[in-house]
């Protein structure tokens, strides 16, 4: 198994992980600001409100608190696949000491890329409070992820030049 492949499968496994803290996280936001989000989803109500179908902010509210946490899960295990084989690629080029600190690392540079920088776009839209609440619950979301990811593929990566290779063929006598 290459390192690519060694790093999809550390990687769908601490997605798991990560899908289920953020889901659980996420819930919490939902409830706390809850009054800015129900404000922004009512004018997404009023926007896409027609004659034959009427939303409300409280319906897609409630669809939020009962959806996200499975796409969270989903967005974790996919995510988790293919930032994994990427992480499995390049873990010789990101700084640290070992494979956790590398992984860390790693989800550190994919918090600021997604969670900061495109939550920041994001920010006019459910207010501040949202977004730094959001901005806490990825980068303790990705902490553990990274830590996941490095743990596991530290355990799972054996390299190649240190195995033992057995260059003969003999019968057992």
């Amino acid at each position: 198994m290459g390192r690519g492949s060694t790093g999809a499968k550390a990687g769908a496994v601490a997605g798991i992980l990560y899908g289920v803290v953020l889901s659980v996280l996420t819930e919490i936001i939902l409830y706390v600001d809850k009054s800015s989000i129900m404000s922004a989803l009512s004018v997404y109500a009023k926007d896409f409100s027609s004659s034959v179908i009427t939303l409300s902010a409280s319906s897609l509210y409630h669809s939020e608190v009962i959806i996200e946490p499975v796409a969270l899960i989903i967005e974790g295990i996919i995510g988790g696949l293919i930032l994994g084989a990427i992480f499995g690629v390049a873990v010789h080029r990101i700084p640290g000491r070992n494979d956790k600190v590398k992984g860390i690392a790693f989800g550190i540079i994919l918090w600021v890329l997604f969670d900061v920088l495109f939550g920041f776009l994001s920010r006019s839209e459910y207010g501040n409070t949202y977004y730094v609440l959001t901005v806490v619950a990825g980068l303790v979301s990705v902490v553990i992820y990274g830590y996941i990811l490095g743990l596991l593929f530290g355990k799972w990566w054996i390299e190649p030049s240190s195995q033992k290779q057995n260059d003969t063929f003999q019968f057992n006598q």
